[in-house]
């Protein structure tokens, strides 16, 4: 037997996209302004993107000067309903040698914002995969600001989703 497959009409679309922008909205909201750490933020947005207005949902949006991105570096689709779309990689699997964005800390349950965190890890800051200098058929996952890289092992660099930028 197939899988079955399910496509959002346009007004299914309009309303996802609608939702995860409040969600996101809450998250960068409730870490920047009030001090939830981004690796936990999910649970209490869960509960709040349900029962706030839209005003206050665009208030939040201004007062954070409409960001692209939520904490855990995932865009925020726009009031018009417009959302980047970006293909993403594990670290583990980015093609070595190029320079890659570190999009997303994996899920959010599990544990994995606070692990890649005190890797060196966050969101939208840059990572990239080399061959290691002390095994030749190893390779060093690398993660962290351009001045402070840190060697993350095999299995955070599974967890930390990247946007390719090329060699």
């Amino acid at each position: 037997m197939s899988p079955t497959r399910v496509q959002l009409t346009s007004q299914g679309r309009r309303a996802a996209l609608r939702m995860i922008r409040r969600h996101r909205i809450l998250e960068l909201y409730l870490t920047q302004h009030l001090g939830y750490d981004w690796g936990g933020v999910h649970v209490e947005a869960e509960r709040l993107e349900h029962a706030v207005s839209d005003e206050l949902i665009e208030r939040m949006a201004s007062a954070l000067g409409h960001p692209q991105y939520d904490p855990h570096g995932d865009p925020i689709p726009t009031a018009a309903g417009d959302i980047e779309e970006a293909e993403l990689v594990a670290l583990a699997d980015a093609r070595i040698g190029h320079q890659a964005r570190a999009a997303a800390g994996g899920d959010a349950g599990c544990g994995a914002p606070a692990l890649l965190r005190g890797a060196g890890a966050h969101p939208r800051r840059a990572a990239h995969r080399e061959r290691s200098p002390a095994v030749q058929r190893s390779h060093d996952h690398r993660a962290g600001t351009s001045g402070d890289p840190r060697v993350v092992g095999r299995e955070l660099a599974q967890l930390l989703l990247c946007q390719e930028l090329g060699a």
